[in-house]
Formats: structure tokens, sequence, C-alpha cells
């Protein structure tokens, strides 16, 4: 039978060791790699399910877009956002309907619709706001690429995406002045 070569520095019958004293300097070695261990993994899942989302996101906008445009102006790209906001209407409407038949108490998938109501509530804000960021669709190359694009996250920051308001800024507007009228 061949010998098992032993690990350097240990040996295979040692007893093991008593547990480390809370206050020593291993433990707090130990404590801090794992708090490091815990953020990396808390900021790695947060990155994912950003990305997740985004990808979905896109993928929605994605199935929508008319094959045969070249190019969409911006007010058929808010449009196409409004339709985007409202893709939670149905589940809302089902869930309401639920709650309104007379022999159930309480409020069913309440968690749901609250949740609903908080994403359409957040990206209506987004839209009247700060601005909406879905692809740019008025830019021809940009389309072209987006069309091929399948939800490859890899693929992710080849595309071009932009920030769209139901209405226009401020900073593109004409200024009208007292000597113009």
């Amino acid at each position: 039978m061949p010998k098992v070569p032993a690990l350097k520095g240990h040996t295979r019958n040692r007893p093991k060791r008593d547990a480390i004293h809370p206050n020593s300097r291993k433990a707090g070695q130990l404590s801090r790699d794992q708090a490091h261990k815990d953020r990396v993994d808390k900021r790695k899942a947060a990155y994912d399910t950003a990305v997740s989302n985004k990808v979905t996101k896109l993928m929605w906008f994605r199935e929508h877009i008319d094959d045969s445009k070249d190019s969409y102006s911006y007010g058929e790209t808010v449009q196409l956002i409004e339709k985007y906001l409202g893709r939670l209407d149905g589940e809302l409407d089902t869930i309401l309907e639920q709650q309104g038949l007379p022999h159930q108490k309480g409020r069913r998938h309440a968690s749901r619709e609250d949740q609903i109501r908080s994403t359409m509530l957040q990206e209506r804000h987004l839209l009247e706001g700060p601005g909406f960021e879905a692809p740019d669709l008025t830019d021809p190359k940009v389309l072209k690429a987006f069309k091929s694009w399948w939800g490859e996250e890899h693929l992710l920051p080849n595309l071009k995406l932009r920030k769209y308001r139901s209405r226009p800024s401020d900073d593109s507007l004409p200024v009208l002045n007292d000597d113009n009228m």
C-alpha cells in the first residue's frame, strides 16, 4: 500500500486545536475576513440584480419595436416608453378584481400590489422628472445594433442608452424675449 504523504507542518493524527479566544488577533482577523466576504457578496448580488433588471427592460423594448422601421422619432420613443409603463396594468387589474370578491376578506396579494404600484410610481417619476433610460431608438445605427441584440449581458455595454422625458426639458425650448413681441 502506498504511503500517504504528510502535509507540510501537519500530521495526520494531530488533535484539533481548541477554540480561538474571542479577543485574540486571530479572531479579529477571521471576523474581518468574513465581513469582507459578506460585503463583496452583497455588492455582487446588488450588481447582478441591477444588470438583470436592465436586461429585462431592454428585452421588453427589443420585443416591442417595429423591425421595419429604420429609426424612431423622439415622440414615438416616448409613446413606446408609455406602453412600457403600462405593462403591469393587466396584472394590477387582476389583483384588484380578486380583492373585490365579496366572500374574500383582507387584501389578497397585497405585497405584489404594493410592489407594482411602487414600480409604476417610480418609473412614472423618472419619465416626468430626470429622465427614463431607454435605448436610443432615434439613431439608425444604434437601432440596428439593438435589433441584433438578444439579451446577452456581455454585450450590454455596446448598447447606447439615452434618457427620455415625457415633456421636453427647459433647455431645449426657445427663449422668448420681450423684444420679440
